[in-house]
């Protein structure tokens, strides 16, 4: 019976131990498997992207417009031709018709003024000097109202019929100083009356300089309006110039729409609606060009001296981590920078095979190989 209780306490002795060192060696096990770290993959530098855009147009207008009509949404995919947005141009157009009016008037104006300076011209050439208003020919002076074209100045004619009158009234007044000085020598007259006749012969002289003069001032006064109203024509002309180069030389305009030039864009930042005035040199809409994607990653500091240009890529997208697509290395940003704390240096990386399913701002994970 004692062997019998005996071992009964050696058999409990074995099980107890077994089961404690079995124990123990589970708990061993699973501490091991908590602080396994997971394999390191050296021949590549894993990181996190984001997809974006190196060429984006801006659409601008450098004359004002009307938005007649939009006929995309932000987000929206287009091609080259697609209609974007439709304009109401009548204002610059308007403008540009006011301006060309303004020009036919006024050069028919520069044509007179002309007109009338050559024909002033012509007459002072054919008029004696201001001390010979004896030498003025009526007859010839005659000739000349009746060459005077009819769109010149009228204010030649009344000048050159004043000159006709003040030269019969000089001729007049001449013959009747003759008679007077005869009288005065008979004592028909007194010296006065004889002096009245002398000096209204000498204001008639100075009349006739004063009508040289005048004829002189026209000519001058229409050649300094003639160069002012050149120079509002010059100025006109470069003014409907510079608006009709802004409709011919805007490459996204085709007449009153804007289109894409983009053969593969995606629309953003709209900023006008239907029926907005858009002022001049301010930002229409944008266009994305989805053939110049790229992936901006961030590398942290302590990986950046494996990273190098030209190095492979495997660019695998959050969205769908079954695909995968494959670039280089193009830059490595000279500046590093704080993000959530750890520093990291931005890189770009090609995408050799770009696809519709890649769009900008999408997540990716990059697999960078080291060189």
């Amino acid at each position: 019976m004692k062997k019998y209780l005996k071992l009964i306490c050696i058999i409990s002795i074995i099980l107890i131990t077994t089961i404690t060192f079995g124990c123990n060696k589970k708990k061993e096990t699973n501490v091991n498997k908590v602080n396994a770290k997971p394999p390191v993959k050296e021949d590549i530098i894993e990181a996190f992207g984001v997809i974006k855009v190196k060429d984006i147009k801006n659409i601008t207008l450098n004359f004002p417009a009307l938005v007649k009509d939009i006929h995309v949404v932000n987000g929206q995919r287009v091609k080259n031709g697609d209609v974007l947005v439709t304009l109401n141009l009548d204002k610059i157009k308007d403008e540009i018709k006011y301006k060309q009016d303004l020009i036919d008037i006024y050069s028919i104006e520069l044509d007179k003024i002309l007109k009338t300076s050559n024909d002033v011209e012509k007459i002072l050439n054919k008029l004696p000097n201001k001390d010979m208003i004896h030498s003025v020919n009526e007859d010839q002076i005659k000739e000349l109202i009746n060459k005077v074209d009819k769109k010149s100045s009228p204010q030649i004619k009344q000048i050159l019929n004043d000159l006709i009158n003040l030269s019969n009234s000089y001729k007049k007044d001449t013959k009747e100083l003759i008679k007077s000085k005869k009288l005065l020598s008979t004592g028909a007259i007194s010296q006065q009356k004889y002096d009245s006749f002398k000096k209204s012969l000498e204001e008639k002289k100075n009349a006739f300089r004063d009508i040289l003069i005048s004829l002189e001032s026209l000519i001058y006064n229409k050649n300094q309006e003639y160069i002012k109203q050149k120079s509002e024509i010059t100025t006109l002309k470069n003014e409907v110039d510079s608006m009709e180069n802004k409709l011919s030389n805007n490459t996204s305009l085709d007449k009153n729409k804007i289109i894409s030039k983009l053969q593969n864009g995606i629309i953003t930042e709209i900023k006008y609606k239907e029926g907005d005035y858009v002022s001049a040199k301010l930002k229409l809409l944008s266009i994305m060009n989805l053939d110049n994607m790229y992936v901006k990653a961030d590398i942290p500091e302590e990986f950046i001296k494996d990273v190098k240009v030209g190095a492979d890529v495997k660019i695998i997208p959050l969205a769908d981590n079954e695909k995968e697509y494959h670039g280089k290395v193009t830059r490595i940003l000279g500046m590093a920078v704080k993000n959530n704390g750890e520093t990291i240096i931005p890189i770009e990386i090609s995408i050799d095979d770009l696809d519709k399913f890649l769009i900008p701002n999408l997540n990716v994970d990059v697999e960078i190989s080291k060189e």
